[in-house]
């Protein structure tokens, strides 16, 4: 068996895992990258194990799952958000950040984020605002042709062994390819950056001796997600009242959305734009170069947006006189609340035999939760609206708590954002890592990705897991253990 060392071994190979190797690699590391799927997208397989709903389902447990190098950087909408300084204090802890925190231009700069964030962007009728900077297709799918030097991707290989050293650290992996040739990798630091559903499958598998007997249980417990929820709509007709909040605006290589923040989520208006002409056409360009389809799948695409020139035209003039996506006078806009879904020690991932049990639902603490919060802005939005000189309706047909409910019982679903499972202490569960990210029980297994976050968050969490890796390979880079 080949055995071989490396500096630090990157397991998974997603958006997360090549950019802590690629930061690392260029801080004079030698890295190797373990990822299950094969190195084309073309080649990709069905995730395994296979995930089975104990109750309800969780989409995005099954859509942002891909067994590919890059990951789900090749179906990912591309929307980087910035945590807020709270949000990062309860994650990190204060001092780390602070860190995290100063990464987030540099990571920005490096996906092309060429402003930054609008610091203008902050309110709208004293409510706080939130901006999204959502990358171009081709920017998506992050790394297609990933090449570093110092970085050794393993693709199409599995672990089939994890060696302990004394002390509790990790010596070694053995990973075995599709045609079953072995090698075993060696190294003094390990980094966990699957994706949530593989990240806990992943401990449980072969880090559950490692952890302390009396954590043991908690492995894969207490998953939370964005719930997103329609509740309102509205028949589009250009307002300034309400510019600050939409139609997203066009600045610097990227689409910068805003959304209204409350404690625990946001309320956006969404246009469908893959059924909104011309940017149905456009969309469908955009995936063509973010999946890497070829040339002549681009220019097809391409070709399908010459059946409507003339609505090209005008989106084209609106964005030369206004820098925003136009938005057809009489288009109907949803309004979309998105909040954390409960802690609850009820939402759990368990590895049983060939198969992963996802027992993930509403619970009583989302239902309470929704309900206080529409009837809290229910005023404010009709306000906007009315001096807006917006026609709007809710999508409750009454305001009785069963009503409200049971519709979010029926229209509720996932927000594609699932973590948790491997989070460290927080006020409301004992963690199973420490706050620099290892372990417990495995003192050089670095954990950066959802699995590790304690709560959702007010955010699409790829840029800040992106700061933190780099935060990660420049302690690593100062001879220090790594925070």
């Amino acid at each position: 068996m080949q055995s071989s060392g490396y500096d630090l071994v990157v397991l998974g190979g997603g958006i997360v895992g090549l950019w802590t190797a690629r930061v690392a690699a260029r801080a004079g590391a030698r890295v190797a990258v373990v990822e299950v799927g094969p190195k084309d997208l073309s080649a990709r397989r069905d995730a395994t194990p296979p995930i089975r709903f104990a109750t309800r389902a969780n989409i995005g447990s099954l859509r942002a799952r891909n067994h590919v190098l890059t990951g789900n950087s090749s179906y990912w909408g591309g929307g980087l958000v910035r945590n807020s300084r709270q949000s990062l204090d309860d994650l990190y802890g204060p001092e780390l950040a602070v860190a995290v925190e100063a990464e987030y231009p540099r990571v920005e700069a490096a996906l092309g984020v060429l402003d930054g964030f609008d610091p203008e962007a902050t309110s709208i009728r004293g409510r706080p605002l939130q901006e999204v900077a959502v990358l171009p297709g081709k920017r998506r799918g992050l790394w297609a042709n990933f090449d570093e030097p110092r970085v050794t991707c393993i693709t199409g290989s599995r672990v089939t062994e994890v060696r302990f050293a004394a002390g509790n650290t990790i010596e070694c992996v053995t990973v075995r390819s599709y045609d079953g040739t072995e090698q075993q990798l060696f190294a003094p630091r390990f980094a966990l950056s699957m994706g949530v559903i593989d990240s806990n499958l992943f401990a449980q598998q072969w880090l559950a001796a490692a952890v302390p007997e009396r954590l043991r249980g908690l492995l894969g417990s207490r998953l939370h997600d964005h719930w997103s929820v329609p509740i309102g709509t509205v028949t589009w007709r250009g307002s300034s009242m309400v510019e600050p909040l939409f139609p997203p605006k066009f600045r610097a290589g990227v689409v910068a959305g805003r959304r209204l923040t409350i404690d625990r989520g946001f309320f956006h208006l969404v246009a469908d734009l893959d059924r909104t002409p011309p940017y149905d056409r456009v969309k469908a360009v955009m995936r063509a170069r973010q999946q890497g389809l070829g040339a002549l799948a681009v220019f097809k695409a391409s070709a399908s947006t010459m059946a409507s020139p003339f609505r090209m035209l005008r989106a084209g003039v609106h964005y030369l006189a206004h820098h925003e996506l136009h938005i057809s006078d009489g288009t109907e806009v949803g309004l979309v609340l998105d909040f954390e879904s409960s802690n609850d020690p009820a939402n759990r991932l368990v590895l049983s035999g060939t198969e992963a049990v996802l027992h993930w639902d509403l619970r009583d603490g989302d239902r309470f939760y929704f309900e206080r919060v529409v009837r809290e802005n229910r005023e404010w939005w009709e306000a906007l609206w009315r001096d807006a000189g917006l026609e709007a309706r809710w999508l409750f047909d009454e305001w009785s708590t069963e009503r409200i409910w049971n519709y979010l019982d029926q229209h509720a679903t996932d927000a594609y954002h699932l973590g948790g499972g491997l989070h460290p202490d927080t006020r409301i569960a004992i963690g199973l890592s420490e706050v620099d990210g290892t372990l417990r029980g495995c003192s050089n297994l670095f954990v950066n990705g959802t699995a590790f976050y304690c709560r959702p968050g007010p955010a699409n969490p790829v840029l800040t897991l992106l700061a933190r890796a780099s935060v990660y390979v420049q302690d690593i880079a100062k001879g220090a253990s790594p925070s």
